[in-house]
């Protein structure tokens, strides 16, 4: 009796083992998605405890997400750090207050003007991409493209940025294609797939150990070691608020490397001392790319010979037109404060904000090469023109 009872013992510990060993998907059973295309991508994050099944054994893939049940499943997926107090009063009671506090005071979602976070309306997939790009502390970066992959995303659009970065990032479903229908509602095939597409990338934080521009290498010191990497032709370079060459990195920097499944890097994120660099960078976004960084450098340091000739014709009408003589025109685009004293610069700086779309203070910070002024000053621009669209669009 006693070896038959042993004998059964072992086979249960048998079978149990045996059942650890299988694979993640034979180990979840759920009726309904067997041929869905995201059955690998529910089932990882089922088998995680992110995602349920029903009592009844089904996923229901093609059921619409509220935005509770999203901040629910990303607080399930992520750790996030908290930086702020928040409260909406419409969640008081909520089933999901905790989880929607979570993401609201990591600034992974924002409420309503109305204070209200309305946690039953579906979400869209919008919404979807901008708390994951959030999460991924991605969606500062913006300007590194202004072609929409996506007809019905155009770049005045107030998810465009995110959307082109989860693009990128391949983590959109591979049937969303053309048309992204960013007010669609996510279904929950969608949430899983883009959430679990979202937890395979790479992220590496540390600080810029060595460059190497001419082959795009670059080495990272993080705590848990050297990291190395070699960047593609398109890896998207953002340096302090704008993208910018590679070369315009400085090693000392703190960095953030978010590289695909396959380690590839993707974006490159760093931090650091303010260059005049910098500075024609975000001008020439502010700018729409009317000016390079070079040309904008030109001016600064009046080399009006390597200027074009068109904008060198034009500044020249326009110091006219505002009522300056031809002679002391030509003594303001030599830059000969001598002579003019400072009248002359303030007329110069008046018809550099013109032609550059900024501010008369902003330009004057440049004639000066007071970077630290000027990139100031560019960042607040860049963000009053964009405050306004924000305004009017719907909050995440």
């Amino acid at each position: 009796m006693k070896t038959i009872r042993r004998s059964m013992i072992a086979m249960l510990l048998f079978s149990l083992l045996l059942l650890a060993a299988l694979p993640v998907s034979a180990q979840v059973s759920l009726s309904d998605i067997e041929t869905n295309w995201a059955k690998e991508h529910i089932e990882s994050l089922v088998s995680k405890g992110i995602v349920n099944g029903y009592p009844d054994k089904t996923f229901r893939p093609d059921r619409p997400v509220t935005r509770a049940e999203f901040a629910k499943m990303m607080t399930a997926a992520f750790t996030f750090e908290e930086s702020r107090a928040v409260s909406f009063k419409d969640i008081a009671s909520h089933w999901a207050r905790r989880p929607i506090l979570t993401l609201a005071e990591a600034e992974v979602v924002e409420g309503y003007p109305d204070g209200t976070f309305k946690p039953d309306n579906h979400i869209t997939r919008a919404e979807v991409v901008s708390m994951l790009v959030r999460t991924l502390k991605l969606h500062d970066v913006k300007g590194y493209t202004q072609t929409p992959s996506f007809t019905d995303v155009s770049t005045s659009h107030w998810a465009f940025a995110n959307i082109e970065t989860a693009l990128r990032l391949k983590i959109l479903p591979p049937y969303v294609r053309g048309e992204f229908r960013p007010t669609y509602a996510a279904n929950r095939a969608e949430t899983a797939a883009m959430i679990d597409s979202a937890m395979q990338l790479q992220m590496t934080r540390g600080t810029l150990d060595y460059l190497e521009a001419n082959t795009r290498t670059l080495g990272v010191r993080t705590d848990a070691g050297p990291r190395d990497f070699t960047l593609m032709a398109d890896t998207v370079v953002f340096r302090n608020t704008s993208t910018v060459p590679l070369e315009n990195v400085v090693v000392g920097d703190a960095v953030y490397v978010v590289a695909d499944r396959f380690g590839s890097p993707q974006f490159v994120k760093t931090n650091g001392v303010i260059t005049q660099q910098d500075v024609a960078s975000k001008v020439t976004g502010i700018t729409r790319g009317l000016l390079s960084p070079n040309d904008l450098r030109y001016i600064i340091q009046g080399d009006w010979a390597a200027l074009g000739d068109s904008l060198k014709s034009n500044i020249y009408d326009e110091l006219v037109e505002r009522g300056v003589t031809p002679v002391e025109a030509g003594a303001i685009m030599s830059q000969d404060w001598a002579s003019l004293q400072v009248y002359g610069r303030d007329r110069l700086a008046q018809v550099i904000a013109s032609q550059l779309g900024v501010t008369t203070d902003l330009a004057f910070a440049l004639l000066e090469q007071d970077w630290e002024q000027a990139r100031e000053l560019a960042q607040a621009e860049a963000v009053q023109q964009l405050l306004g669209q924000f305004l009017l669009e719907e909050n995440v």
